[in-house]
This record gives C-alpha cells, sequence and structure tokens, in this order.
C-alpha cells in the first residue's frame, strides 16, 4: 500500500501545488489593491513559469535523445 501512495504524490504533488497557487493568486486579484495585485501575480504567473521551464528541459532531452541517436546510426 505504501509504493500507491508513494506514486500517487510523486505524480499530483505539483498540479496540486500549482492549482492551489492559482486559487490564491486568483482570490488576492479578488481581495485588494497593492500587494494583493503583486501576490497575485506572482502565484497566478508560476504556473506558466513552470509549464514553460519543464517544457524547455523536455525539448532539451528529447533533442539531445535524437542527436544520440543520429551518432550511433553513423557509427
Amino acid at each position: 500500500m505504501m509504493g500507491l501512495s508513494s506514486r500517487f504524490v510523486k505524480v499530483w504533488l505539483w498540479p496540486i501545488i500549482l492549482g492551489v497557487l492559482s486559487g490564491v493568486g486568483l482570490i488576492a486579484a479578488l481581495i485588494g489593491d497593492g500587494w494583493w495585485d503583486f501576490m497575485s501575480t506572482l502565484a497566478l504567473g508560476s504556473a506558466p513559469v513552470v509549464c514553460l521551464w519543464l517544457g524547455r528541459a523536455s525539448s532539451n532531452s528529447r533533442r539531445k535523445a535524437t542527436i544520440g541517436a543520429a551518432f550511433r546510426e553513423a557509427k
């Protein structure tokens, strides 16, 4: 049973964190001005930044795998 719990956390931890941050950002944007706007910008901007960062890391690893495969075929 421990493996299921560990797998659940491994898969769903970051989506839950990003969802909570987005919710906090939306509520902060509705509550007020000043620091609330700054907090909502950070909270709502965190999800796209993480997605872009992970997408870039994924494309870099794919590019390296493609280059490695081409190199192995050339041998």
